[in-house]
C-alpha cells in the first residue's frame, strides 16, 4: 500500500507497513542482522560490532519506535546475531589499542573472518552484555544466533560462551526466545545447561 521502498529500506519504511504485516496475518518477525557494518549494501553478516544498529537503516531511536509499531500489532519481534566472526574489513577492534586483546595471536580464521578470543572475560562480556542490551533497551522478543556450531567448533570455550548468554537471559527474562542456527542438527544444543546442553530453546532442524 505504500509503494516501493528506497534501497536499502530504513527502519521507518519498515515501521509504515506494519499495519500491511498485521493483516497478513504475521505473528513475529525475524530480522536480518542490523548491527553496523562497512559501507552502506549488506546482509549484515559481516558486523563490526554486536552494539549498534546500522547507521544507513536509521537512528537507535527509530529502531526502537519500529520494533514498538511491531509489538503495538501484537508481532514479536526476532533479531539474528553473528557471534562466530567480525568483519574482515573495517574491523576496528583488530588491534583495538595497539595490542590484540580481542583475538587470539595467531589470529583463529572462520570461512568469513577472524573469531574473537572467548577464553578472555571482557570479551565474553562484550558478547553477553550486548545481548542484554538489545533486550533491555530495544525490547526485543529474542535471537537467533548464526552459525552456531562455528562458535565452538574453533574454541572450545564458545560452549561455556553460549551456556551462558542463555543463562543470562533466562535468568531475567522467561519470556524470550533464543534460537540456533545449527547446522548439523545436534540435540545438546536444546538441552538445558544444567544437563551439559547449551540452553537454546530451539535450533534448526536440517533434515527439514
Amino acid at each position: 500500500p505504500f509503494g516501493s521502498a528506497p534501497v536499502p529500506a530504513r527502519f521507518v519504511d519498515v515501521a509504515a507497513r506494519v499495519d500491511h504485516l498485521a493483516e497478513l496475518g504475521v505473528t513475529a518477525v525475524l530480522l536480518m542482522p542490523v548491527t553496523e557494518f562497512p559501507w552502506d549494501y549488506s546482509a549484515g553478516y559481516n558486523p563490526l560490532t554486536q552494539w549498534a544498529p546500522e547507521s544507513r537503516y536509521g537512528t537507535p531511536a527509530e529502531f526502537r519506535a519500529l520494533v514498538d509499531a511491531l509489538h503495538s500489532r501484537g508481532i514479536a519481534v526476532l533479531l539474528d546475531v553473528v557471534w562466530n566472526h567480525f568483519s574482515p574489513s573495517d574491523n576496528f577492534m583488530w588491534s583495538y589499542d595497539g595490542s590484540q586483546i580481542y583475538y587470539d595471536t595467531p589470529a583463529i580464521d572462520t570461512p568469513w573472518g577472524a573469531q574473537p578470543d572467548y577464553d578472555r572475560p571482557a570479551v565474553r562480556d562484550y558478547f553477553i552484555h550486548s545481548t542484554l542490551q538489545w533486550l533491555e533497551e530495544y525490547r526485543l522478543d529474542g535471537f537467533r544466533f548464526d552459525a552456531t556450531a562455528f562458535i565452538p567448533l574453533y574454541q572450545s570455550s564458545g560452549w561455556s560462551l553460549l551456556q551462558d548468554v542463555n543463562n543470562a537471559v533466562d535468568n531475567r527474562w522467561a519470556d524470550k526466545l533464543m534460537v540456533a542456527e545449527q547446522l548439523p542438527s545436534d540435540p545438546w544444543v536444546t538441552r538445558p545447561t544444567s544437563l551439559g546442553g547449551a540452553g537454546f530453546d530451539s535450533q534448526y532442524h536440517m533434515q527439514f
